[in-house]
């Protein structure tokens, strides 16, 4: 059975990877609210916001008009991130290369989207979708009901009080 999985790993970019980010982050934020002002403006006069075939068709021409939106992934600008490649202890992001990660679990599967975020703190995390193969579990046909309750912390459907 496939199942999409997610994965949360701290990244440490190096100085110019962070600068990357910052500028992504930025720019992910500027298309985000100009095209949220221009939705609150069709609704406003139409009753309909606009759709994502819309919007997105739009953002070449926005790219000419803002040139400072080409430094950054265009992926990224339309906020998912593909073809990634996890290598060692290093994950593979469009535009910033390998960047190093604190990997403290197996990521089994394909890749299927990235997001890079950053904390109030200055901490970068990328969070992974991974659609990975799974065993399912055998039907055992049995059934148990369990009761939260306040003078016992759970009573089992056959009685059993814990």
């Amino acid at each position: 059975m496939m199942i999409n999985k997610a994965y949360k790993f701290r990244i440490y970019p190096n100085q110019a990877q962070a600068i990357l980010i910052n500028k992504t982050i930025g720019c992910s934020r500027f298309v985000f609210n100009h095209f949220l002002s221009l939705w609150d403006h069709a609704y406003k006069e139409t009753g309909k916001g606009l759709t994502y075939g819309t919007c997105s068709a739009k953002l070449p021409a926005m790219k000419k008009e803002f040139v400072w939106l080409k430094e950054v992934d265009s992926i990224a600008i339309q906020s998912s991130v593909r073809n990634l490649a996890v290598i060692g202890n290093k994950i593979k992001l469009p535009k910033l290369g390998r960047v190093r990660f604190a990997k403290s679990r197996e990521v089994k599967g394909r890749i299927v989207n990235a997001t890079v975020r950053r904390n109030p703190s200055g901490r970068y995390f990328v969070s992974l979708l991974v659609e990975t193969e799974v065993q399912e579990l055998p039907k055992t046909h049995s059934y148990i009901g369990i009761d939260v309750g306040l003078k016992d912390f759970a009573i089992l459907s056959d009685g059993t009080p814990y």
